[in-house]
């Protein structure tokens, strides 16, 4: 999925762009060209990690995980609850 141009970031999510995983993933991100909100970051289903990319109308809920946070020193699970996408 391309990066959307968001309002919101989330810097220290990881995310895997089919070549690496990179540290500038993102949750329920807002897109003001497409009016939706996206997720693109790895999450941790209790098993390993796993790939995770949503698309949500304004108004929808995104979908919370305990996604992959990378804090500088190492990859820590990091969970986010469902929030509501919004263009603010």
């Amino acid at each position: 999925m391309a990066k959307p141009i968001c309002l919101q970031e989330d810097p220290s999510l990881v995310r895997y762009d089919a070549t690496a995983l990179k540290p500038d993933g993102y949750y329920c991100s807002y897109d003001s060209i497409t009016n939706r909100c996206y997720t693109d970051a790895i999450i941790y289903d209790g098993t390993g990690i796993k790939d995770f990319t949503e698309e949500v109308p304004v108004g929808s809920q995104c979908t919370g995980q305990t996604f992959v946070d990378y804090d500088g020193t190492g990859m820590k699970p990091l969970s986010k609850p469902n929030v509501s996408c919004s263009a603010v």
